[in-house]
């Protein structure tokens, strides 16, 4: 499923477009990343920006490079500065 483009946050794009499709639960993705639960839950929740940590793990795990991640982030800080 596509998140609308005003909602696409890295962690609402991370929960939607990959965890649930795939079926992989936050806990599993943390430990497969190296990172902890927490991190992953703060990603998703929004409370968390992605830097270039995040953005390397998911990116190699998930197949969709870092600038991928990167640019989401970048997109967000955007439209929290201007809203």
């Amino acid at each position: 499923m596509m998140v609308p483009a005003q909602h696409r946050t890295p962690g609402n794009v991370l929960r939607s477009e990959f965890l649930a499709p795939m079926g992989i639960q936050v806990a599993d993705l943390a430990a497969e990343l190296g990172l902890s639960r927490d991190l992953i839950d703060g990603v998703i929740a929004g409370a968390v920006r992605v830097n270039d940590e995040i953005a390397a793990c998911l990116g190699d795990f998930l197949g969709t490079g870092s600038d991928y991640w990167m640019r989401l982030q970048r997109a967000t800080d955007r439209g929290l500065i201007s809203a």
